[in-house]
């Protein structure tokens, strides 16, 4: 069967190079944000276009549904933006000395961490805290 039989099939291989690695990049995208849950890591992984070298690891750390990509690449991590993400608690906890006081305390899941850690606490960021309950 050739793409001439059917012209609604497209073999990627025809697209030039940058078009290629745009429709992977986004594809990718996609995948970080958890809307195509149906994707496989190892999809992506074993993909000839993946690029590790153009992940934007300082967004990735902001999205909850990375964290297992974040723990195995720590070198990569944006903890200022980590430690916002309310995935990424137990990484934060093994990591003290690398967590942004302000972007913690706006962390709806870090409550139990910020009791903890009071000296890391700042009072005007957790008043904004939407877990913070009177």
């Amino acid at each position: 069967m050739s793409s001439q039989e059917h012209p609604e099939e497209l073999n990627l291989s025809m697209l030039p190079p940058d078009i290629r690695d745009r429709i992977y990049y986004d594809y990718v995208s996609l995948y970080m944000n958890n809307k195509m849950k149906v994707v496989h890591e190892e999809i992506i992984s074993n993909h000839p276009f993946f690029k590790k070298d153009k992940i934007k690891w300082e967004l990735l750390s902001k999205n909850p549904n990375t964290i297992e990509l974040l723990i195995e690449n720590p070198e990569k991590i944006d903890w200022y933006r980590l430690s916002h993400n309310p995935n990424a608690i137990d990484l934060l906890k093994t990591n003290l000395d690398k967590i942004d006081c302000v972007e913690l305390s706006r962390n709806p899941n870090a409550m139990d961490l910020l009791k903890a850690n009071q000296e890391k606490i700042d009072w005007y960021m957790l008043s904004r805290n939407p877990a913070v309950s009177l």
